[in-house]
């Protein structure tokens, strides 16, 4: 069986899967503010972006985008989506469970789902993000 390259170090505690993930709600737009998200006035959107532990510039960075449209956006108005990649954008990184080591290639995977699980339960707490 694979290892993975360290022992998780953001606890699961909603138990969410990414289906689980994709069916979440925004539950709290009053709380989205520019200390958490930036604004994209084009799409109408907050978003938070997050990379693993290699630099940007790296070709082989993972990254995760959380997009949360305005509640009068033109398009999605008030959804939440979310996109994870590999090399810088160009792969979807596509699993279904955290920390199953038949998903994890290297060690930018692992850190790529602990810094999104960190942030979907940040934003699960905080009540911006609910289950349906």
């Amino acid at each position: 069986m694979q290892k993975l390259p360290h022992i998780p170090r953001v606890a699961n505690k909603y138990a969410l899967t990414i289906n689980d993930i994709k069916n979440l709600r925004v539950g709290r737009h009053d709380l989205i503010n520019p200390n958490l998200f930036w604004w994209n006035n084009l799409c109408s959107a907050w978003f938070i972006f997050g990379v693993d532990d290699s630099k940007m510039e790296d070709a082989n960075c993972n990254e995760y985008w959380i997009t949360i449209y305005d509640e009068k956006a033109p398009r999605n108005a008030g959804k939440f989506t979310f996109k994870i990649t590999r090399s810088s954008g160009v792969h979807p990184y596509s699993f279904e469970e955290f920390y199953n080591p038949k998903d994890i290639e290297s060690k930018n995977d692992l850190v790529i789902q602990e810094k999104f699980l960190n942030t979907i339960n940040q934003l699960i707490d905080m009540g911006i993000l609910v289950r349906t």
